[in-house]
């Protein structure tokens, strides 16, 4: 039985029962075999841009016997991949910009499956922003830290409904990490105050710069958006 990280742990546990799973950028393939074993879902095709990735997924694959199961595709993104209705996509370990760049490529094929599990490693306020423009919902997010690191998860399926629309601290946050006052998105906040604060005491003690005034403008706006944050979960207690 396969072993999965807490940062994939997080990204599968977000699946739903159902017949296939769709994982772009598989690398070892670990998410798919972990699926499929569990009885989650019933098959799975593991995706990658890499040979070489692919190629290690494919022994993995052999290694836990899941052949009968898992297929492999040598692809950039959905370009190459047939998705079914219903699929479960998983795009996991990746920029937010380059999620939101093979999910706007492949649109099509994005807007068929049931769900997209989105794991990005940076610009989550780009990507939250272009799940709702492009008329996903998200339905449900997660988040940890792993080794010194924080991890955000995201669940978003296509929309029938009117397209909800974000204030700019719930596409930075994520708007249902902030309804559920996560005690990690908390502790992230407070450690990038005080990253923020470091920052802006070093352009003060380097003195004005054209570039300098603007970072520290920046910088003053934004940490004061995140101590308004803050300010939620202290209201609770």
């Amino acid at each position: 039985m396969i072993r999965l990280s807490g940062r994939l742990q997080c990204v599968a546990d977000m699946v739903v029962k159902g017949e296939r799973v769709v994982d772009i950028g598989t690398d070892h393939a670990y998410v798919p075999i972990y699926l499929v074993e569990k009885g989650i879902r019933n098959a799975a095709i593991a995706c990658d841009i890499g040979s070489g990735p692919l190629a290690i997924a494919e022994s993995n694959i052999k290694k836990y016997g899941q052949e009968g199961h898992i297929t492999t595709c040598l692809s950039d993104g959905l370009d190459r991949v047939h998705v079914q209705s219903g699929d479960s996509l998983i795009i996991a370990g990746m920029g937010g910009l380059l999620i939101r760049d093979i999910i706007s490529r492949g649109a099509d094929k994005a807007g068929m499956v049931a769900e997209l599990i989105l794991q990005p490693q940076s610009e989550m306020f780009e990507l939250r922003s272009y799940l709702c423009l492009a008329g996903f919902e998200i339905r449900d997010e997660n988040a940890l830290i792993e080794d010194g690191k924080y991890y955000f998860v995201i669940k978003a399926c296509p929309s029938v409904n009117t397209p909800i629309i974000l204030t700019d601290e719930e596409k930075e946050f994520g708007p249902l990490l902030l309804a559920k006052r996560h005690p990690v998105l908390k502790e992230y906040l407070l450690r990038q105050i005080g990253i923020e604060k470091e920052i802006l005491i070093r352009l003060e003690v380097e003195g004005p710069s054209g570039g300098a005034l603007k970072r520290r403008e920046e910088l003053v706006t934004h940490i004061s958006v995140m101590e308004r944050t803050i300010e939620r979960y202290y209201e609770m207690q």
